[in-house]
């Protein structure tokens, strides 16, 4: 398999990741991140500063905009999420912001959970997106004529890998991406993707952001969402009017949470009785917040912007699609 950057320009491929949080792409100007927040509540009075994307006929503001003008945010940690009109909105503001070209042949790569991922429903899903109707900035998107590729997250950690390693596709090769919503567990074996060895649980990196914005409000008695708890996360505090606030539980708070994931984690290496896995690779954006704290018996490689690689690596899968 050939991995190359090429001629950005010359190309017209993006790489999409749709997280329950936030949404990574990789397309001809770079990696891009946004909110994946998304209401349909669409406030008449602000038409005119306010960039909404119609989907099927029904407006939604998507990221920034539906943070600090919309209000009745849908919940993108359901199941129900993926595939829905909703969830098209947010794929149209990826093509929007990345500015895809929709005159000339192009390929965009998606990505699902790999529990909810087959062959069957992926063709569902390209079929759903093929046929509505995307509307952003008085530009349409028709999509018919686009090649789209959908497959499982966690598999474009390892494309991302795989263009480091040019005997990756000789290798096991398991990858532990903690996501927003849930940990992914997938291998590769011998660049093949083992559809039986995936895991999957709905124990993602929101549920230490829960955490933390409750116990914030407790001894703060100052409400915060998840942008806000990442950055405490991250940082160990956070900043508000020039007011520094610590969460003196906080190292306790990730020890509980990487002591399940070891476990979680543990369980699934020990569950590829058949394969030997060379690489262990862990991504997500919770991955560089616990890389200290995961006591996994095995060996785990952390590559640079853990929360990026699936979009690089669906991006880097495009790219040999497009080369075919």
């Amino acid at each position: 398999m050939v991995h190359m950057d090429g001629d950005l320009k010359s190309n017209n491929i993006i790489g999409i990741d749709i997280g329950y949080g936030f949404t990574k792409t990789r397309g001809q100007n770079g990696v891009k991140i946004f909110n994946t927040a998304v209401t349909p509540t669409v406030p008449v009075e602000t038409f005119g500063t306010i960039t909404p994307i119609t989907v099927n006929d029904k407006k939604f503001l998507v990221g920034d905009e539906a943070l600090k003008e919309g209000f009745g945010l849908i919940e993108t940690r359901t199941s129900s999420f993926i595939g829905s009109d909703s969830w098209i909105a947010v794929l149209g503001q990826a093509l929007h912001i990345n500015k895809f070209d929709i005159f000339r042949k192009g390929v965009i790569v998606l990505g699902i959970p790999p529990g909810h991922y087959d062959n069957v429903y992926a063709e569902e899903l390209t079929k759903a997106i093929k046929k509505s109707s995307i509307i952003c900035n008085k530009k349409n998107y028709n999509l018919l004529l686009a090649v789209i590729k959908i497959i499982p997250q966690g598999a474009g950690v390892f494309f991302s890998y795989s263009s480091l390693d040019k005997d990756a596709d000789k290798k096991d090769v398991a990858i532990i991406d903690i996501g927003h919503h849930t940990i992914d567990m997938v291998l590769f074996s011998k660049g093949k993707y083992v559809e039986k060895a995936t895991r999957s649980f709905p124990f993602g990196i929101s549920v230490i952001l829960d955490d933390i914005a409750k116990a914030f409000y407790r001894k703060h008695k100052l409400a915060i969402g998840h942008e806000k708890s990442l950055e405490i996360l991250k940082k160990g505090h956070l900043t508000i009017f020039e007011e520094e606030y610590i969460l003196d539980e906080l190292q306790g708070m990730l020890s509980s949470y990487a002591e399940q994931i070891t476990s979680l984690s543990e369980n699934f290496f020990e569950g590829l009785s058949y394969y030997s896995p060379d690489v262990g690779i862990i991504s997500g954006g919770g991955a560089l917040a616990l890389k200290d704290l995961i006591k996994i018996r095995y060996k785990l490689f952390i590559m640079d912007n853990p929360e990026t690689l699936n979009a690089v690596g669906f991006w880097r899968y495009g790219m040999t699609i497009a080369e075919e």
